[in-house]
């Protein structure tokens, strides 16, 4: 599986690889209540720690370089030039983005499940 294959091999190259969490919202103290049962999924599911960033506002991180995954809230509060911003900047320093809901799905084995009623989308998940 291409998600697994990404976020295991990005992540876990090295111990305590980086993580971005929660760009996009506003509230940053609610963040780690909102992502720790997640996150705490995503550990067990891949076998490693983790060294998790919170991040909230309207601004990504400024050394994107140096993480190895986003996860990255719905977008609700920014707008879609904003949010096609943030996955360029992402994609050119060679990190991966995951909405966070895609990351839950993931991470809980539902994912296929829950695309079922997407064959398109559930078609490049198998390639």
């Amino acid at each position: 599986m291409k998600i697994y294959t990404t976020i295991h091999e990005n992540v876990f190259r090295s111990n305590n690889a980086r993580v971005a969490v929660g760009p996009g919202l506003r509230h940053s103290q609610q963040l780690p209540k909102r992502y720790s049962p997640s996150l705490n999924w995503l550990r067990q599911s891949l076998g490693g720690e983790l060294d998790f960033h919170w991040s909230s506002g309207i601004e990504m991180p400024s050394d994107l370089e140096s993480y190895k995954l986003i996860v990255h809230c719905g977008a609700c509060i920014i707008n879609q030039r904003e949010m096609l911003s943030r996955m360029m900047a992402a994609s050119a320093a060679r990190v991966p983005v995951v909405n966070d809901g895609v990351l839950i799905a993931y991470v809980l084995c539902i994912l296929r499940r829950a695309l079922e009623p997407f064959p398109d989308v559930l078609a490049l998940l198998d390639n």
